[in-house]
């Protein structure tokens, strides 16, 4: 099947459905492929998979050439999200999964320039600018509130995992799972929880993952944050850990106080123009 004519006046907003077909398998499972309006690949995205009670089931992140698989726990009905950094979030459905079928999905995502006023930046036209800075790492780094890791801080690590670097973040616990097989590499990986601002019991944060929420916490989460169940260290540029509203960047709340973690992958440096 051809590629959809996206260089028109039509705004594709939302995933398209290709064709149901039979895998031969037992399972059933949701895959396809994501680009923006110039043919181009959107790598990286944040897909989600989410049942009839927007409950999300299944994550996964696109790879470098826009494709992505998702196995549904059960038939059924079931809604797909997809987010990037700079591109404007698709959200559709219900699609029908059967027994043993897969859902092939086409999606177009357009881009969402993210205006920043007041803030003036100087650059040679050979410089690359860097991501984080542009995405305001740096500028929260400096002002001593909350923990932060970057690159560098990711590849001295001893660990081999994300909560090996989350076990020295004041107010924040990591919990192996109970039993012998519990931890990285276990049936489980480890849980992370904190102990936000003015709270007694320690809850679940927020995670975001390249500025989209991908885990709401709070006090009474409906699912554990297992960090690794998300992404391995060499797929992150940086970590940030707020442990309250009161450390939180505005545009990043935690929910019910419990704090908030950012992950920002890794990704190309953007060019100046």
């Amino acid at each position: 099947m051809g590629r959809a004519d996206v260089s028109g006046p039509i705004v594709i907003a939302t995933a398209v459905l290709l064709c149901v077909m039979p895998t031969g398998a037992l399972a059933q499972e949701a895959r396809g492929e994501i680009i923006d309006t110039s043919h181009q690949p959107v790598d990286h995205a944040y897909v989600a998979l989410m049942d009839r009670d927007r409950r999300v089931v299944a994550t996964t992140l696109a790879d470098e050439k826009g494709a992505f698989s998702l196995a549904a726990p059960t038939e059924g009905r079931y809604f797909v999200y997809m987010t990037r950094l700079g591109y404007r979030s698709l959200f559709d459905g219900p699609f029908r999964l059967e027994d043993g079928m897969a859902l092939e999905l086409f999606a177009v995502m357009h881009a969402l320039p993210v205006e920043i006023e007041g803030v003036e930046v100087a650059v040679d036209s050979d410089d690359d600018i860097p991501r984080l800075a542009a995405a305001g790492f740096y500028e929260r780094r400096d002002t001593g509130f909350g923990s932060f890791f970057d690159r560098e801080d990711i590849e001295n690590s001893s660990g081999r995992y994300i909560t090996d670097l989350m076990r020295g973040v004041p107010r924040m616990t990591v919990m192996s799972p109970a039993g012998s097989f519990g931890g990285p590499g276990g049936l489980r990986n480890p849980e992370v929880r904190m102990r936000g601002n003015g709270l007694e019991a320690q809850c679940t944060p927020t995670l975001y993952l390249d500025g989209a929420v991908v885990l709401m916490g709070g006090s009474v989460a409906r699912r554990p944050l297992r960090p690794d169940d998300y992404v391995t260290p060499d797929m992150l540029e940086a970590i940030e850990v707020f442990t309250g509203a009161a450390q939180a960047p505005i545009q990043y709340m935690p929910i019910a106080g419990c704090g908030v973690m950012l992950f920002w992958t890794r990704h190309e440096r953007l060019k100046g123009r």
